[in-house]
């Protein structure tokens, strides 16, 4: 989850102030990360398939 930031912040509007790391979501790894910002475990959960759909887009829209 290399560019989650940026996830976080165009598509949730969300600008975290602090370390942002993640771990596995309740249901497991292979759905999604919990967001950590700052050491506090949040309630987002990222979704693997929302950040592929997002990669995606990101990437057509710079041309690769």
């Amino acid at each position: 989850m290399k560019y989650i930031i940026e996830y976080l912040e165009q598509e949730m509007n969300i600008h975290p102030i602090g370390e942002v790391t993640f771990e596995p979501c309740a249901e497991g790894e292979e759905v999604g990360y919990t967001i950590i910002i700052g050491g506090k475990t949040t309630t987002l959960d990222v979704w693997w398939t929302d950040y592929a759909t997002w990669l995606e887009k990101k990437i057509n829209t710079m041309g690769v």
